[in-house]
């Protein structure tokens, strides 16, 4: 659930108090909301390290987090990345992102010993998408990642996009998590959410595994719309 201003608050507690689903806190450009969320049932938090003013803003984050025995995840986005990563020539787009979350999570772990993380890094096109998770997966095999394809579109659109990309991922063994991000009436999402979400549990191994680039072999996991999964709200 979006948080975009502190009046929000008091709603989000009420969801959370309501909800019988763990409800997870998206936070951008406002740390001290985060910091709130954990303290009025967030069951996870999202901070986007291109927005949230930085990494000592994100310490307190942190020790919120860890006082509530939540996980935060780190949610990089191809169209918010931080100014010093996006302006670089020398990088493509998945290595900015990879970049951006690698480098949040060594200051959450070695900086802050705090572990309890999960990693997403979004981009509306396919390619990028998945580039950019097998960077991260041969980057922070430690990490569980929460995948998706941000903005994917309408229902048609959306559906295609998300199933080519996730698809691929979780062939591959890529993915702890999911998102399907849908634009469309919210009683129409549900069904074609779950068609994607209905992709083999237990892929086979790809027979080309050795020779893919930046791939981590994984254990039998769900794979569910929203960010379910084995472990998924401590993750």
């Amino acid at each position: 659930m979006a948080i975009p201003r502190k009046d929000c608050l008091d709603a989000f507690a009420a969801v959370c108090a309501e909800s019988a689903l763990p409800v997870v806190a998206d936070v951008h450009f406002d740390a001290q909301i985060a910091i709130e969320a954990a303290r009025r049932g967030a069951a996870k938090l999202r901070v986007n390290p291109g927005n949230i003013g930085g990494l000592e803003k994100t310490r307190p984050v942190v020790e919120a987090a860890r006082e509530a025995g939540i996980p935060i995840r780190i949610g990089v986005n191809a169209g918010s990345l931080e100014d010093a990563l996006a302006g670089r020539d020398d990088l493509s787009l998945p290595e900015k992102l990879c970049a951006s979350a690698v480098g949040y999570v060594r200051f959450l772990e070695d900086e802050c010993d705090f572990h309890d993380i999960v990693v997403s890094a979004k981009a509306h096109d396919v390619q990028t998408t998945i580039d950019t998770y097998r960077l991260l997966a041969a980057e922070l095999p430690q990490v569980p990642l929460h995948i998706g394809v941000t903005e994917a579109g309408t229902a048609f659109q959306g559906v295609i996009k998300s199933a080519c990309g996730l698809g691929v991922l979780l062939e591959q063994g890529i993915g702890d998590t999911l998102r399907i991000s849908l634009t469309d009436d919210p009683g129409a999402r549900g069904p074609r959410m779950l068609d994607v979400a209905r992709l083999p549990r237990h892929p086979p191994p790809h027979p080309r595994a050795h020779q893919l680039p930046h791939l981590r072999a994984l254990p039998g996991r769900s794979h569910h719309a929203g960010e379910a999964g084995r472990g998924a709200w401590r993750r």
